[in-house]
């Protein structure tokens, strides 16, 4: 029910919910496989999403089945924006202590970004593979440097008990009316 109250949400996004049948066997979940692929229309580099925010992309194509590369994968960046201040940064890679993930990693917001713990962190719709306004997630942390500022970002995500997600399969124009 989660995912039809999403989906509703936007009626310009086209999704096709899938399930999860399998996981990375690493410590953090940063593959995900799922039950459908090109005969349902999938092809690589497509957002997924959850009702809880962006999960990843999908990297490889089978018939009916695909990966994907989910936010926990150190090789997955993505073009977000501060949702309050519209500050453009870019998040990718984990931030750990010790044994545990604490978070995602926020870097290249400007000096003069507006920035606090709590601001909700959403993709911007640059370079054209996740629609503009998904939820990343929200700001833990945040530390300033001399020319940006970096940040500690949580997803809502439970990548490790995902059961159903949905894969972007495009968006379509409003029509203004």
């Amino acid at each position: 029910s989660e995912i039809l109250d999403y989906s509703a949400q936007d009626p310009n996004v086209q999704f096709l919910t899938a399930s999860v049948v399998a996981r990375s066997t690493n410590a953090y979940v940063d593959t995900l496989t799922l039950n459908v692929g090109l005969r349902q229309g999938v092809a690589e580099k497509m957002a997924v999403i959850a009702p809880g925010g962006v999960v990843g992309r999908v990297v490889e194509v089978g018939t009916n089945w695909c990966k994907v590369k989910t936010l926990l994968n150190d090789d997955l960046r993505l073009s977000v924006l501060v949702e309050s201040s519209r500050d453009e940064g870019m998040l990718g890679g984990c931030i750990w202590s010790g044994d545990a993930m604490v978070g995602l990693q926020l870097y290249y917001l400007p000096a003069n970004a507006q920035l606090s713990v709590g601001d909700t962190i959403v993709t911007s719709g640059l370079g054209g593979l996740f629609p503009k306004g998904l939820k990343v997630g929200t700001v833990l942390s945040v530390s300033s440097g001399s020319e940006t500022y970096d940040a500690c970002v949580v997803s809502e995500v439970d990548f490790a008990h995902l059961e159903e997600v949905m894969v972007v399969l495009g968006v379509s124009e409003g029509t203004g009316e």
